[in-house]
């Protein structure tokens, strides 16, 4: 008896969204109309952001370095930050050409 009642209520909810379909509009929160514009929006702000920290992460990394008094540890630790801080800051330059690249394998303007 349970089991009707759930699937009756399931199957109910199931097409509520159709009878409120007319008479509710939901404006677009964002400031961008298509989803290009968005990832480029993105992209721009990652770009800003990493402008301002990869400087500065390279500078705790040389920290890191100059006061590791010899300990593997820590200059394997700087030389890592460093390392991945310049892998993160290259993918973020490319990535406006990884984007033209994709569009164009799949072939949109």
């Amino acid at each position: 008896m349970e089991k009707r009642y759930l699937s009756t209520a399931v199957i109910l909810l199931s097409f509520l969204p159709l009878f409120f379909s007319q008479a509710v509009t939901i404006d677009n929160p964002l400031n961008w109309d298509t989803f290009e514009e968005l990832i480029t929006a993105i992209i721009n702000g990652l770009y800003t952001i990493s402008i301002v920290l990869v400087p500065i992460v390279i500078v705790i990394a040389g920290y890191f370095f100059v006061t590791s008094v010899g300990e593997p540890e820590k200059v394997n630790t700087a030389k890592k930050m460093i390392l991945y801080a310049l892998i993160g800051f290259l993918i973020i330059l490319m990535s406006k050409g990884i984007i033209a690249f994709i569009k164009q394998v799949l072939g949109t303007p």
